[in-house]
């Protein structure tokens, strides 16, 4: 494995034991981190608490990371997420969406930029509206 990939294994398997202070730890303090449905968050506090609102959300979660390539500081993988949805949804107006506690799989893309061993930039996408219908959230 790379060196970046080690990062991003090593993040998912904090994720799995609920660790968003550890994962924040792996950012830069003016890393950026660009997800599905929220607008770019800038600083390792916004993306701990994001990270922290994900783990409250999505629980007894584990992490698969998939394909990867890497090249010096740049990584381009795929992750594949499965969860269950134990917490209300923080929607980005501040309103909730009570818990489903429905299985979820997230299966996405990312793309890290890392300077010094810590990342800079993480852009993650995945499509919200297979989310949304394995939570019986879209209509009919």
């Amino acid at each position: 494995m790379g060196r970046i990939r080690d990062l991003i294994v090593e993040g998912g398997a904090r994720y799995e034991k609920g660790d968003a202070d550890g994962m924040a730890d792996d950012y830069a303090e003016d890393a950026v981190l660009t997800a599905p449905g929220i607008e770019p968050l800038h600083g390792r506090a916004a993306i701990r608490d994001f990270w922290a609102s994900s783990i409250a959300t999505l629980g007894e979660a584990t992490v698969e990371v998939g394909r990867s390539l890497e090249e010096a500081d740049i990584y381009f993988g795929e992750f594949t997420a499965r969860a269950t949805n134990s917490g209300d949804i923080e929607m980005p107006d501040g309103t909730t969406i009570p818990a489903t506690g429905r299985p979820v799989v997230i299966s996405g893309a990312e793309i890290v930029l890392v300077r010094d061993g810590k990342i800079i930039e993480h852009r993650m996408f995945w499509d919200g509206l297979d989310v949304m219908g394995q939570l019986g959230l879209l209509p009919g």
